[in-house]
């Protein structure tokens, strides 16, 4: 017998850069729990072509933009004969809309799915949905790990997740929906076997949790346990991995490079709107106290909430450049379907498209409250433009070269170039 897993190409505009492309973990981890017996293909349309070839069942992972292109692959297998499960947030979010072109969903995280799935499609009882109740314990989740997927055309090799949920709870983020707001842990301990066990591969990794230092003391227990494995790695964090002493150091020590960081807005009227609990005054005292740590950082922004005016976009852009952030995510504001914002901005007649391929954050597609829907556009489409141009981007090159982190300087220098040269 043999699956094929499939993640769909959708990707556009910053997250079309080689730099994003990344090994896909929830595949990863579906063919971790396959039984050995059991040939996995997993196919990531970023960097494969689907050749359509002989399969017994094809599982697709859908994110929201990726929706439009999941279902033409889910029809075209169809028509071969093969049984097609959907599984992710937007089937997990609008489930009736998948199964017109899927044999079967997967709602919410698969883990404890994925067994049953493969159960009653041996025995020819396959249904139409299968729900998960509770979310799963992820305490022990190291299984055997896939060896089919050629980690070499990714440039992170190592892509490990901590934890799950994300107590920050922002009304236009889909994290809380699936995952939920509170943390699911992984042991420490089955953690660091995993990095023992991928570190011939690359010394490099990728924390792929939501928010790494949710949990003040458990970062630090982490930071420790990992500080002898003599690794570099990068995640996701708030800013107050910058204000702490206590989290900063030890983060470093153990290998800290890069961080994202959701700074989503430096007004903080807008802040509040989107419900996220942090203060605009710390963020340049803690992007200083990164940068003098040598930590590089991607600073994420969003435009487009309704106490956003162009005028806080041209802001935005000044102060990405003035404290000179080595690379910047600014992105749309998007109603994606399992947010809070979806129902609000739907009921008020805001929404103008349901064509999922353009809930990418990068076009917009509702109807803002202070600018138009084209000036929304279009600013934040030169805002891109002006932080990658050529001047710009060598000054903060020539910030990482003062302060010695030279691949730093480089991972700058090809993200910008990239970036600067992508079409939005």
């Amino acid at each position: 017998m043999k699956i094929t897993l499939i993640y769909p190409r959708w990707r556009r505009g910053l997250w079309s850069i080689s730099i994003y492309r990344m090994p896909m973990l929830g595949l990863y981890r579906l063919a971790a729990l396959t039984p050995d017996d059991i040939e996995v293909e997993i196919v990531d349309e970023n960097v494969d072509e689907i050749e359509y070839g002989p399969t017994d069942l094809v599982g697709i992972s859908v994110m929201t933009p990726a929706a439009p292109r999941a279902y033409e692959i889910a029809q075209q297998y169809r028509e071969l004969g093969v049984k097609v499960v959907l599984g992710g947030i937007h089937p997990s979010t609008l489930p009736d809309e998948g199964l017109q072109y899927a044999d079967a969903v997967a709602i919410g995280e698969a883990d404890e799915l994925w067994g049953r799935i493969i159960h009653d499609f041996k025995r020819h009882r396959l249904q139409r949905k299968y729900i998960a109740e509770t979310l799963p314990d992820v305490t022990n989740s190291l299984a055997r790990p896939p060896s089919i997927v050629d980690r070499g055309r990714y440039i992170i090799k190592n892509f490990i997740q901590t934890g799950r949920g994300c107590p920050v709870n922002c009304n236009f983020c889909s994290v809380t929906a699936f995952n939920g707001a509170g943390m699911r842990y992984r042991a420490i301990d089955d953690i660091v076997r995993e990095i023992e066990m991928r570190r011939a591969v690359s010394k490099y990794f990728l924390f792929a949790d939501d928010n790494l230092v949710a949990n003040g003391e458990r970062a630090r227990k982490f930071f420790a346990a990992i500080t002898p494995l003599d690794i570099r790695w990068g995640s996701q964090v708030t800013i107050k991995l910058g204000m702490e002493d206590a989290l900063l150091k030890p983060a470093v020590k153990s290998g800290c490079r890069v961080v994202f960081i959701g700074f989503e807005s430096i007004d903080q009227h807008t802040l509040d709107f989107c419900e996220k609990k942090f203060k605009v005054e710390k963020y340049e005292t803690a992007i200083k106290r990164l940068h003098d740590h040598g930590v590089f950082i991607i600073g994420s922004f969003i435009f487009g909430f309704d106490t956003d005016t162009p005028d806080v976009i041209k802001r935005t852009l000044e102060f990405a450049m003035r404290n000179t952030l080595d690379m910047c995510q600014f992105t749309i504001l998007t109603p994606f379907p399992d947010t809070r914002l979806f129902p609000k901005f739907r009921d008020e007649g805001r929404i103008t498209t349901f064509d999922w391929s353009k809930y990418d954050a990068f076009h917009a597609v509702f109807k803002p409250v202070r600018m138009t829907q084209e000036e929304l556009q279009t600013t934040v489409n030169n805002a891109y433009k002006e932080y990658f141009a050529f001047s710009p981007t060598l000054k903060r090159i020539r910030e990482r070269l003062k302060s010695g982190n030279w691949k730093a300087a480089l991972l700058g220098a090809k993200t910008s170039w990239d970036s600067y040269h992508f079409d939005i």
